[in-house]
């Protein structure tokens, strides 16, 4: 059981690297691919057709990944002014709710987000 744990552990340290760097490539040829575009379109009065669609998918993908990572790594954005002149057991009570409606916000854009597409 044990090395089954620790084969799991392994595998998601291999996925949270893999997607990561995924992410990190995403911006970096995004930022490359957008620069290359003006660079073209302004200078040489030439356009890559495909370089906007690119440059989309690759801001899509890199915004749906970040919002994973910074989810994981608690980075989302959150309201700290409100939550911190509330007493403490408050606070605790909120610590546990805003998981739930976070991920309860979440299936609501899903769900509708579907039915609009």
């Amino acid at each position: 059981m044990r090395a089954l744990w620790t084969w799991v552990k392994r595998f998601a340290l291999w996925f949270d690297t893999f997607f990561e760097a995924f992410a990190l490539t995403a911006l970096a040829a995004m930022t490359l691919l957008v620069t290359v575009q003006v660079f073209t379109r302004k200078l040489l009065n030439f356009v890559f057709h495909w370089s906007e669609e690119i440059t989309l998918l690759l801001l899509i993908w890199y915004g749906f990944l970040g919002i994973a990572i910074g989810f994981r790594e608690h980075l989302h954005l959150a309201m700290t002014a409100f939550a911190g002149i509330l007493p403490k057991p408050f606070q605790k009570a909120l610590d546990k709710i805003i998981p739930f409606t976070v991920v309860a916000f979440g299936f609501f854009l899903l769900k509708y987000g579907w039915d609009f597409t």
